[in-house]
């Protein structure tokens, strides 16, 4: 049996459901992947995956009923990232790029270096971003993505927490004691030292792996796949 499409919406999914699907969902259905009535379709909200059947499809709204339902497949693991905000294309890609790997949470954190706000309408393009990386890396959870905070706002809750930074701190890749993790990683010109000093008065641990000076989203990927990948095997 093929792969099915796979969609994912805010409205809520009850089985046996009748659901008209949005027009941009709609379109896509009928004008690019051209499917046709009694075809099916995956579609995801943030708790649950059903197996849908198209059974209208109009020239603005495909109709669809909900056959079968599971819920997501959750990670079993922690892992936060404090991610200083960076430019427009460059957080756009950080935020895609940890959806795709499997960061749970991603906190969108103010420093001396970062930008300085976060409008509304721009974190809900982040939350749009990170639904649809997860759709096409083939996941199911979509991470949560906070609220902005400034540095000293932050709160650990996580057992392991690794401050990457490009001058100081231990020269090897950590490794994790635990599934449950958090990371912070600075914007273009790195974090002053006063602000290495808070974070690690926090409870972060400094790490300096890399002999390289990384641009941020290249740091981001860096770091948090080669974290993830040691939870992927545990």
């Amino acid at each position: 049996m093929k792969d099915l499409y796979r969609f994912f919406t805010d409205m809520n999914i009850y089985t046996d459901d009748t659901i008209a699907l949005n027009q941009e969902i709609s379109h896509k259905i009928t004008s690019v992947l051209r499917l046709n009535v009694a075809d099916q379709i995956l579609l995801q909200n943030h708790i649950c995956m059903a197996t849908v059947k198209i059974i209208s499809i109009a020239k603005h709204q495909v109709v669809v009923n909900v056959e079968s339902i599971r819920g997501l497949k959750k990670p079993n693991y922690k892992f936060e990232v404090y991610q200083a905000i960076a430019k427009r294309e460059y957080m756009d890609f950080i935020i895609e790029k940890y959806s795709e790997l499997g960061v749970t949470k991603i906190i969108p954190t103010i420093t001396s270096r970062s930008i300085n706000e976060l409008k509304d309408k721009t974190l809900e393009r982040y939350k749009t971003i990170a639904k649809q990386a997860v759709l096409q890396s083939e996941g199911e959870f979509v991470p949560e993505i906070a609220k902005p905070i400034r540095l000293n706002m932050i709160e650990l809750n996580t057992i392991d927490n690794f401050l990457f930074h490009e001058r100081v701190g231990i020269k090897n890749m950590p490794t994790n004691s635990s599934r449950d993790i958090s990371i912070m990683i600075g914007a273009e010109g790195g974090l002053s030292d006063s602000e290495v000093e808070l974070l690690t008065d926090k409870g972060f641990v400094a790490y300096n792996p890399i002999k390289k000076i990384l641009k941020a989203e290249t740091a981001a990927v860096v770091f948090a796949s080669n974290l993830l990948i040691q939870l992927y095997d545990k």
